[in-house]
């Protein structure tokens, strides 16, 4: 660089950091359209130097990582459809006391744990929040339903079963819920979409494969 370079370079650069020290985008470290050519250079690896300077660390990434995977992962849980024989036959349906859908009719039902099938998870939730205790034999399955939005909180993939008791069971209200009542099937075929979740459509493949529902 000749002399004559070198004093434009140190004028260039003087006057672009008086320009700085006055300039409030300068001072907060944002693009700024003013300026002489060296100061547009600047500019020019505002990007660059931001990008470097809020890249994720080892430690961020690993953690974004991580809640996306848990927000794609399924959770599993089981549902169950409890018939009643009798002369009026009835659904088991209890209030959630618990968000989502707190305060709503729903199914009983709940997660599966650890190293529980899920046929075993129907059998302990039936009993857990209704207090009515069948054998897994005594249950078919209906499906799965893991259709994307059924539930608020994630993707939640559901094996729902359908169970048939005697006429005069009873239910008492456990865990989680509020209250548990049995509910006439001609009801529910009348008007059922007040349900939790997608336990309508699941309660309606149910009865399909009972019989109170012809196709």
């Amino acid at each position: 660089m000749s002399d004559t370079q070198f004093i434009a370079y140190m004028n260039a650069f003087s006057a672009a950091t008086d320009h700085t020290a006055g300039c409030d985008a300068c001072r907060n470290d944002r693009p700024c359209e003013v300026g002489d050519p060296l100061h547009a250079d600047f500019n020019a690896h505002h990007a660059a130097r931001q990008a470097r300077r809020h890249r994720p660390t080892s430690k961020e990434n690993t953690v974004n990582t991580t809640e996306t995977t848990a927000r794609q992962t399924p959770r599993y849980t089981a549902d169950v459809v409890c018939v009643r024989e009798g002369a009026i036959r009835s659904v088991l349906l209890i209030e959630r006391g618990w968000d989502p859908h707190k305060g709503l009719d729903a199914l009983p039902g709940g997660h599966v744990d650890d190293g529980e099938s899920p046929l075993a998870a129907a059998v302990r939730e039936l009993a857990e929040e209704t207090g009515v205790k069948v054998p897994a034999s005594w249950l078919r399955e209906v499906g799965v339903f893991d259709a994307p939005g059924r539930d608020p909180r994630g993707a939640y993939s559901t094996t729902a079963y359908v169970v048939t008791v005697p006429a005069g069971t009873q239910a008492v209200a456990g865990d989680d819920a509020v209250r548990a009542r049995w509910v006439p099937v001609a009801d529910l075929l009348a008007d059922s979409e007040g349900l939790a979740f997608d336990h309508a459509q699941i309660l309606m493949d149910a009865l399909l494969l009972t019989g109170d529902r012809r196709a």
